[in-house]
């Protein structure tokens, strides 16, 4: 599928009632931003398996949100926010609520990678540390090889 098509794909998903309504420009900005991730971990063989999921937020906000994750797979979450937000952070936590991996690096796009050792319930924390203009609008998207 070529990055258009992939970026509308994703900019209709984030429009859609039952998601998180994301206002243009922002919508758009977050759908390219996407559009170009995929393109990348889709030449490591990763394939989009759940997303897009969007929000807003304000800076030191977050929101959780919960995916399965099988034994042996190798999933990838991947993040953007809108060019008001200074800093995206994922977390990922077990279905007790432990700590597994968080993203440390400073952007407007953040990724984590797990290999569960089991098949359950985990939580991905998206985090936005700086936003110049609240909300600061994030999209995300699990991928899986």
């Amino acid at each position: 599928m070529n990055r258009w098509a992939s970026a509308l794909l994703a900019l209709a998903a984030l429009a859609q009632p039952g998601a998180a309504q994301v206002p243009d420009p922002y919508a758009t900005q977050l759908a390219q931003g996407l559009a170009r991730q995929e393109r990348l971990w889709a030449q490591e063989g990763y394939q989009r398996v759940d997303g897009p999921h969007a929000g807003g937020l304000p800076a030191g906000g977050a929101q959780r949100f919960s995916f399965l994750f099988h034994s042996g797979g190798e999933y990838r979450v991947v993040a953007v926010c809108d060019v008001d937000c200074r800093n995206i952070d994922l977390r990922l936590y077990d279905q007790m609520g432990n700590p597994i991996i968080a993203d440390g690096a400073v952007g407007r796009a953040a990724t984590i990678t797990s290999q569960p050792r089991w098949t359950g319930p985990f939580v991905v924390e998206v985090r936005i540390t700086h936003c110049r203009a609240a909300p600061c609008y994030f999209a995300l998207n699990v991928y899986e090889r």
